[in-house]
């Protein structure tokens, strides 16, 4: 096992710690099964998102996706992808649209 290197973080080194007694063992069973990092990360923003909108409620109204942005830390547009689908991406339009255009120069 290799030293922990120092993770520069404003929380406690205690659950920074704790943090990574418990994902380690997880970490083992998921390499060991073949689940990657982005399989990983894709379901922990998917988790958050989540988790946040069921149980960070501010009174009965629903959280809006900037909200729940400032509160996971995740990316508005991965939270409305997540949210409302892949479909609600209104910057694949002009993307491709742009795209379109170039190639026809």
């Amino acid at each position: 096992m290799h030293a922990v290197r120092p993770i520069n973080s404003t929380f406690p080194p205690t659950l920074v710690n704790a943090l990574r007694w418990v994902l380690r063992p997880l970490i083992k069973l998921m390499l060991a099964k073949g689940i990657t990092y982005p399989f990983l990360s894709e379901m922990l923003k998917d988790l958050f998102v989540d988790i946040a909108e069921n149980e960070f409620k501010i009174g009965k109204k629903p959280l809006t996706d900037s909200h729940l942005s400032l509160l996971t830390g995740i990316h508005r547009k991965d939270i409305k992808r997540l949210r409302h689908g892949p479909d609600s991406e209104t910057e694949t339009i002009p993307q491709n649209r742009f795209i379109r255009q170039v190639r026809t120069c």
